[in-house]
């Protein structure tokens, strides 16, 4: 769609300000249709005649821009009149002139101030095509921000406001465009849902000027305000509170270090106009609680929730309100964390990190429509790759964060794969299926004969505890990736002697753990081990599996009832203490109200998953919430697997009413009731209640 176009690139520039571009054209009669194709280099809004043409925000999403650039396509057909037009854009500077030096993001080969690149056609009701392109026709001058920064904040100077995208603007003192060079990366059309501004939340108290929205939240604050020309209004975001009850700063330090000028801050100048509305463009905050300073007398706040909009295709209540206090958590810090990739945190890093991406996907698919997504995000993934298979561990990302190990990089076969479990989806397997052997192959080179030490251990496991180590875990991964291979290579028909091999390696994999770590007395007392060798099916008899399960156990029940774990031990443990008989021991231990546990960063006022048991970083993370699976697979018994679906609840003492839903499938408990209802897409599914069995298709059944 940009055939003979060229980036237009403002010959104005300053360091961290926005630019306006605008153009001015006829259209002779009424049209038919019109469709405009626009890229903005980094981020930008476009309007026509002074109307946005979407309803969306932060309209172009993080990609490695040297390999892969997304464009969006609107149609505006309703907002061309005949006559004279004026299109608009607003551009800042988004990941794409990102001068932050703790990911090397300065030095990316992309970086550059922003631009854009447009066409507009319009077919005229004759049948005559007129094409408006990006050339040097195209008028810019500095725009209303001179700061913004992803990650940091923006500057808007009301005074700086002018009307360039209306017909009659003078633009007389503005310069003329220049045609630049591509960024480098392939043109691809963004097929995903967008960002968009989802709801709003008035503020629950307000004390000395620091408003408390009531939850952790990802996005910005909408004010009005009638102040002074001139007057400073400074919105400061943060998750928590100090003592003397201002916004406590835990996670900006990094920011801070760098020297920039705002971190998590908006100032809003005044123009002197009554009434003016102020929200930024370029970039979202994450944040519970919002600090004003020099605020006018007539003043108004409210915070607007901005994420990407996933369809909900599952909901899960029960009698116990902390196990739904838990499962929104675990919704509210997915749908936070998800701006075009699935972030880790959206206060401090907003980067796609690997790791917490694949532990969370299970939860998240049960919870969200997450195909159109999860295809955006792999492609991210697979731009990272070297020659020789190597992946970072963030994604996307300006070169930084390779070599991280196994446990990470997994999370491109793993999202893939749980992808067509989930929805029988084979795209993303075809597509990436060379890639895979790539890293397959670039992982088994990192191991010392199928032991990997490099890596990440347990990560963020409780204060004082030792975590499981790398080589446990990321050999356990290796040994997943070839399994995966194994089976992916199956459902792609691809010849059986290479499905074969990687089988055997897995198999191979499976010893060398074994003979290093099964009877090494270093992981003895330490719960994520056991939950490792469970989880992975490293243990080969049904002797061994009791004897790890019971020591498992024992262990949870030794301290106290409560998961000594970080993400990797979390995700194990759920599925394999539910499969072996021990869900009443998990609801003890997810219940307990002392450190650490999931009810002690509920009960101590979290509205979202912690990055640590501690709550002394992050408040706002996803990577514990493998929980939220467990709600859907084994309270409910919603089980999604390539066989197909399984509704099979386990019982646990206290949890005597469930309900919920997930893709038409509704289940519902009531003491020893189960109601189940299948939905006309599904042809066969298996109830398994009280010892009965059953093998159903569509309908309601009650057991």
């Amino acid at each position: 769609m940009f055939e003979k176009t060229r980036w237009m690139l403002s010959k104005c520039y300053r360091e961290d300000s926005s630019l306006y571009f605008r153009k001015e054209f006829d259209v002779p009669e009424k049209i038919k249709s019109a469709m405009l194709y626009i890229s903005i280099m980094g981020q930008g809004v476009c309007t026509i005649n002074g109307k946005n043409v979407a309803d969306d925000v932060l309209s172009t999403p993080y990609t490695r821009f040297d390999k892969r650039i997304l464009y969006r396509e609107y149609d505006v057909t309703d907002l061309i009149r005949i006559g004279k037009n004026a299109i608009g854009i607003h551009a800042g500077n988004g990941f794409f002139n990102n001068n932050m030096r703790t990911w090397n993001e300065e030095m990316a080969t992309w970086r550059d101030k922003p631009r854009a690149l447009v066409n507009l056609f319009i077919t005229l009701q004759s049948g005559e095509k007129v094409l408006i392109k990006g050339d040097n026709s195209w008028k810019s001058d500095f725009g209303c921000c001179p700061y913004n920064g992803v990650r940091r904040g923006e500057i808007c100077d009301a005074r700086l406001k002018v009307p360039f995208d209306e017909v009659g603007f003078d633009d007389s003192k503005w310069q003329n465009v220049e045609a630049v060079a591509e960024p480098g990366g392939v043109y691809e059309k963004f097929d995903m849902e967008p960002i968009r501004v989802i709801r709003e939340l008035e503020p629950i108290s307000s004390i000395n000027g620091v408003y408390d929205f009531g939850e952790n939240t990802s996005g910005w604050c909408k004010i009005k305000v009638s102040g002074k020309s001139g007057q400073e209004i400074r919105l400061k975001y943060g998750e928590a509170l100090d003592d003397a009850g201002n916004i406590s700063d835990k996670s900006g330090t990094f920011a801070k270090k760098e020297g920039f000028e705002l971190v998590n801050e908006d100032v809003f100048i005044c123009s002197g106009v009554e009434n003016e509305e102020f929200t930024p463009t370029f970039l979202y905050h994450g944040f519970r609680y919002v600090q004003v300073i020099n605020a006018p007398q007539n003043f108004s706040i409210v915070a607007q929730v901005i994420h990407t909009d996933l369809k909900q295709i599952g909901e899960f209540k029960c009698n116990d309100d902390m196990l739904n206090n838990i499962h929104y958590a675990s919704v509210r810090s997915t749908l936070a964390n998800y701006h075009g990739i699935p972030e880790d945190c959206p206060h401090r890093e907003q980067n796609g990190w690997l790791g917490d991406a694949h532990l969370s996907s299970d939860q998240a698919l049960m919870n969200f429509d997450m195909i159109k997504a999860y295809k955006k995000y792999v492609k991210d993934i697979a731009d990272t790759q070297r020659p020789n298979g190597c992946l970072a561990g963030i994604a996307p990302t300006s070169n930084w964060g390779y070599n991280v190990g196994v446990s990470w990089t997994a999370a491109f076969i793993i999202i893939p794969w749980n992808v067509y479990v989930h929805t029988g989806d084979t795209q993303m397997l075809e597509e990436n299926w060379d890639k895979f052997v790539a890293l397959a192959d670039y992982s088994e080179r990192m191991s010392d004969e199928y032991i990997m030490d490099l890596g990440y251990h347990d990560w963020c496991a409780p204060k004082g505890i030792k975590p499981c180590s790398a080589s446990v875990l990321n050999t356990a991964y290796l040994h997943r990736v070839f399994e995966l291979m194994s089976k992916i290579g199956r459902v792609l028909n691809k010849d059986c002697k290479l499905c074969d091999m990687y089988e055997k390696k897995a198999d191979l994999v499976k010893q060398a753990w074994r003979n290093k770590f099964w009877n090494n007395e270093e992981w003895q007392e330490n719960q994520t081990f056991f939950a490792c060798a469970l989880y992975h099916n490293f243990l080969d008899s049904e002797e061994e599996r009791k004897t790890a399960v019971d020591r498992l156990v024992r262990l949870i029940i030794e301290k106290d009832y409560h998961l000594e774990m970080g993400i990797f031990g979390i995700k194990y443990v759920f599925s394999v203490l539910s499969e072996y008989g021990f869900g009443d021991v998990l609801y003890k231990a997810v219940t307990n109200p002392t450190y650490p546990s999931y009810a002690y960063w509920i009960n101590s006022g979290m509205t979202t998953l912690c990055e640590d048991w501690e709550m002394n970083s992050s408040l706002n993370h996803h990577m514990y919430s493998e929980i939220d699976n467990w709600f859907y697979k084994y309270l409910a018994g919603i089980n999604v697997s390539r066989e197909g679906i399984t509704i099979k609840p386990i019982r646990v003492t206290g949890i005597n009413e469930v309900k919920a839903y997930h893709r038409g499938i509704c289940v519902e408990i009531k003491d020893n009731a189960l109601k189940v209802e299948i939905p006309d897409n599904v042809n066969r599914a298996v109830i398994k209640w009280n010892g009965r069995e059953e093998v159903v298709g569509a309908g309601t059944y009650l057991f």
